[in-house]
């Protein structure tokens, strides 16, 4: 393993797959232009954020996979090994890798498996030819919330570091209640984007405008206005105003809350959520407990 690493900060979101992650520049020791020299991604300390080690012992897929699969060696980083995960194996097919997780691959909480998916997309992508990746766990493809197979994850998965002014697209996933006003329905949304809001003001924007879509409903009470927003220790905390604790339409309560708490722990490095009312907490939403940190919940989903 040739020396050096850098950091790669990744603030992933997903469809229930889809990752955002963001690079930045520090002094390495080893040329990017050898081409026998590639990075391997791996998981910091805190599986929030990816940095990268060089690796000079070959750059074709199966190289890279004995990489990811091994141990890092700088001091603070982790393998997909450290979650109990690992790749059985890889089958290529042009210029996609169907990579084959062990079945442990399902039980990760979201936001584990959103850094597993980018450490694994942005080492393989590396190797000439390759532009995308194919996710299955114990042999079959894995589906997302909605039972769906996830897309080929690829570069255009992740968010980059953008430039000032610049129109990016995205795909965020965000849970919309359905026409009963029962039920969650996960959808993934294509989101235009520049540079000055964090994932999760785009996720929240999408999620209290009308989905458009027949059928789909936003879930958020009308006339809502999102006060502030901002994520610590995993934590985010989401301050919306008053009209928040009003009916939603037909929507349950519940529908109202766990589409908020739900399209937000999508996002990496997000495990639970804190809703504020105008600055302060509230304990109840009609009859939902919206004290304290709330974590996912997918007992809402459509069946």
């Amino acid at each position: 393993m040739a020396e050096g690493k850098r950091k790669s900060k990744i603030i992933y979101v997903l469809l229930c797959v889809v990752t955002m992650l963001f690079v930045s520049a520090c002094e390495f020791s080893v040329s990017e232009e050898d081409s026998d020299v590639v990075k391997i991604y791996y998981p910091d300390s805190d599986y929030e954020e990816l940095e990268f080690e060089y690796w000079n012992n070959g750059n074709n897929p199966e190289s890279l996979i004995q990489a990811l699969n091994g141990k890092a060696q700088s001091a603070g980083l982790r393998s997909i090994s450290n979650l109990g995960v690992k790749i059985d194996s890889i089958k290529i097919d042009e210029n996609v890798v169907s990579v084959y997780f062990s079945e442990s691959y399902r039980t990760l909480a979201p936001a584990d498996r959103i850094i597993v998916n980018a450490s694994v997309v942005k080492t393989l992508t590396q190797a000439e030819g390759i532009e995308g990746v194919r996710v299955y766990a114990g042999g079959s493809l894995y589906t997302d919330a909605s039972g769906s197979p996830l897309p080929v994850l690829t570069n255009d998965s992740f968010l980059f570091e953008d430039k000032p002014g610049e129109t990016k697209y995205i795909q965020m996933c965000i849970y919309y209640a359905d026409e009963t006003g029962a039920f969650l329905k996960p959808v993934i949304r294509d989101i235009a984007y520049q540079s000055g809001k964090s994932p999760e003001q785009l996720a929240l924007e999408q999620l209290f405008a009308d989905p458009g879509s027949s059928g789909l409903h936003s879930a958020v009470p009308a006339d809502t206005k999102l006060n502030s927003v901002k994520v610590s220790d995993g934590v985010c905390y989401v301050d919306m105003s008053r009209e928040f604790l009003n009916p939603a339409g037909n929507c349950l309560p519940e529908v109202s809350v766990y589409s908020v708490v739900d399209t937000l722990v999508e996002i990496n490095g997000i495990r639970r959520v804190q809703i504020l009312i105008d600055g302060s907490e509230v304990n109840m939403k009609d009859n939902v407990d919206i004290s304290g940190r709330l974590s996912r919940n997918l007992d809402l989903l459509e069946e």
